[in-house]
């Protein structure tokens, strides 16, 4: 965990604002390429971008915070497993539990645009995840 005094030495700190962030799901954001031409908005006066997944909400937060380092866990993308409940789907999931995550293609599509235009290291922590085809697997050691 970074300290509060490095995070306030590199800015991050003085761009929190007390009021909070909204979010803002905007469907003409969904896609990759129109929601890369709104990540520089300042999420605190015009709204945290949702988009086509959570992911996308993370990325226009940590972009706006001027995080150079970010680490993807929990994102595999390779099936919808983890919306299912035991043996039951929930009612949300349309798909079968192996058929990849509705969402891949953006995802990938995201993370491989971000990295071409943004200078940031971006990781995953899972080597299984479809991610780790795009960019570095994280190591602990």
């Amino acid at each position: 965990m970074e300290s509060s005094n490095k995070l306030f030495k590199e800015g991050v700190i003085d761009k929190i604002d007390k009021n909070g962030v909204i979010l803002d799901d905007v469907p003409c954001q969904s896609r990759p390429k129109r929601f890369l031409n709104h990540i520089d908005k300042d999420i605190f006066k015009e709204g945290l971008y949702h988009g086509r997944n959570t992911l996308f909400s993370v990325m226009h937060f940590v972009h706006f915070m001027g995080y150079k380092r970010i680490i993807f866990a929990g994102v595999d993308l390779n099936d919808s497993k983890y919306f299912w409940l035991g043996n039951k789907r929930r009612h949300t999931v349309k798909k079968k539990v192996t058929h990849r995550h509705k969402t891949a293609d953006d995802t990938i599509s995201l993370i491989r645009m971000y990295n071409a235009k943004y200078d940031a290291k971006l990781m995953t922590i899972n080597p299984k995840s479809l991610l780790a085809k795009r960019i570095s697997v994280f190591s602990f050691k």
